[in-house]
Protein backbone atom coordinates (compact mmCIF):
# COMPACT_ATOMS: atom_id res chain seq x y z
CA UNK A 1 0.00 0.00 0.00
CA UNK A 2 2.73 2.57 1.00
CA UNK A 3 4.06 1.99 -2.15
CA UNK A 4 1.62 2.96 -4.52
CA UNK A 5 0.49 5.26 -2.47
CA UNK A 6 4.03 6.90 -2.74
CA UNK A 7 3.92 6.74 -6.39
CA UNK A 8 0.50 8.06 -6.99
CA UNK A 9 1.93 11.16 -4.68
CA UNK A 10 4.92 11.64 -7.37
CA UNK A 11 7.67 10.56 -5.52
CA UNK A 12 10.73 8.59 -7.00
CA UNK A 13 11.19 5.34 -4.78
CA UNK A 14 12.49 1.96 -5.41
CA UNK A 15 10.93 -1.35 -3.49
CA UNK A 16 12.05 -4.62 -3.38
CA UNK A 17 9.02 -7.89 -3.01
CA UNK A 18 9.93 -9.70 -0.20
CA UNK A 19 8.41 -13.73 0.29
CA UNK A 20 9.15 -14.04 3.84
CA UNK A 21 7.34 -17.59 3.62
CA UNK A 22 10.01 -19.11 1.30
CA UNK A 23 12.54 -21.60 2.16
CA UNK A 24 15.69 -20.08 4.14
CA UNK A 25 18.60 -21.25 3.76
CA UNK A 26 20.42 -19.77 6.57
CA UNK A 27 21.63 -21.04 9.39
CA UNK A 28 22.76 -20.97 13.02
CA UNK A 29 24.24 -23.25 15.90
CA UNK A 30 20.78 -24.23 17.02
CA UNK A 31 19.56 -25.04 13.80
CA UNK A 32 17.93 -24.36 10.47
CA UNK A 33 15.50 -21.47 9.88
CA UNK A 34 11.85 -22.74 8.69
CA UNK A 35 11.31 -19.29 6.30
CA UNK A 36 12.74 -16.48 6.18
CA UNK A 37 10.26 -14.94 8.25
CA UNK A 38 11.96 -17.32 11.06
CA UNK A 39 15.53 -16.33 9.72
CA UNK A 40 14.52 -12.64 9.98
CA UNK A 41 13.04 -13.08 12.95
CA UNK A 42 16.41 -14.77 14.66
CA UNK A 43 17.97 -11.85 13.28
CA UNK A 44 15.87 -9.33 15.62
CA UNK A 45 16.52 -11.50 18.78
CA UNK A 46 20.24 -11.55 18.36
CA UNK A 47 20.46 -8.10 17.44
CA UNK A 48 18.79 -7.35 21.16
CA UNK A 49 20.53 -10.29 22.45
CA UNK A 50 23.97 -8.38 21.51
CA UNK A 51 23.02 -4.94 22.51
CA UNK A 52 22.69 -4.03 18.93
CA UNK A 53 19.07 -3.32 18.28
CA UNK A 54 17.82 0.30 18.15
CA UNK A 55 13.97 1.21 18.98
CA UNK A 56 12.34 3.95 20.17
CA UNK A 57 11.05 3.95 23.84
CA UNK A 58 7.42 2.57 24.23
CA UNK A 59 6.05 6.31 24.86
CA UNK A 60 7.36 7.58 21.69
CA UNK A 61 4.31 7.14 20.02
CA UNK A 62 1.23 4.47 19.68
CA UNK A 63 3.25 2.52 16.97
CA UNK A 64 6.17 2.32 18.89
CA UNK A 65 4.12 1.21 22.61
CA UNK A 66 2.98 -1.85 19.95
CA UNK A 67 6.23 -2.56 18.83
CA UNK A 68 7.43 -3.59 22.27
CA UNK A 69 4.20 -5.55 23.28
CA UNK A 70 4.94 -7.50 19.76
CA UNK A 71 8.50 -7.68 21.08
CA UNK A 72 7.94 -9.39 24.24
CA UNK A 73 5.10 -11.34 23.05
CA UNK A 74 7.29 -13.09 20.71
CA UNK A 75 8.42 -16.49 21.04
CA UNK A 76 10.38 -19.43 19.34
CA UNK A 77 10.63 -22.93 19.31
CA UNK A 78 13.41 -25.59 17.92
CA UNK A 79 11.74 -28.60 16.11
CA UNK A 80 14.52 -31.07 15.81
CA UNK A 81 17.14 -29.20 14.12
CA UNK A 82 14.57 -25.80 12.67
CA UNK A 83 13.83 -22.84 14.54
CA UNK A 84 10.73 -21.83 14.29
CA UNK A 85 8.84 -18.21 15.13
CA UNK A 86 5.74 -18.28 16.63
CA UNK A 87 2.63 -18.03 13.59
CA UNK A 88 1.39 -14.78 13.25
CA UNK A 89 -2.45 -15.52 13.14
CA UNK A 90 -1.17 -16.89 17.34
CA UNK A 91 0.90 -13.21 17.57
CA UNK A 92 -2.20 -11.54 16.64
CA UNK A 93 -4.89 -13.47 18.95
CA UNK A 94 -2.33 -13.21 22.12
CA UNK A 95 -2.06 -9.56 21.74
CA UNK A 96 -5.51 -8.87 20.34
CA UNK A 97 -4.22 -6.95 16.86
CA UNK A 98 -2.46 -7.47 13.97
CA UNK A 99 1.65 -6.79 14.42
CA UNK A 100 2.17 -4.51 11.61
CA UNK A 101 4.68 -2.74 13.37
CA UNK A 102 6.65 -5.81 14.19
CA UNK A 103 6.61 -7.16 11.03
CA UNK A 104 7.63 -3.87 9.61
CA UNK A 105 10.61 -4.00 11.87
CA UNK A 106 11.15 -7.33 10.76
CA UNK A 107 11.97 -7.02 7.42
CA UNK A 108 14.67 -4.41 8.46
CA UNK A 109 16.08 -7.36 9.87
CA UNK A 110 16.09 -9.64 6.52
CA UNK A 111 19.46 -11.00 5.01
CA UNK A 112 21.10 -9.23 2.56
CA UNK A 113 20.99 -12.23 -0.26
CA UNK A 114 16.94 -10.94 0.03
CA UNK A 115 17.37 -7.52 -0.98
CA UNK A 116 19.84 -8.29 -3.65
CA UNK A 117 17.26 -10.39 -5.49
CA UNK A 118 19.70 -13.83 -5.17
CA UNK A 119 17.06 -15.78 -3.44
Amino acid sequence: RMYRFGRDMGWDIEAVRVMVNKKSKGWTEEGDFYSLRDESYWNVREAFRTDTAMIPPPGYSFECKRLHQALVALTYEIRGSTIKVVEKKILKKKLGYSPDELDAYMLTYCPSNVWMGTI
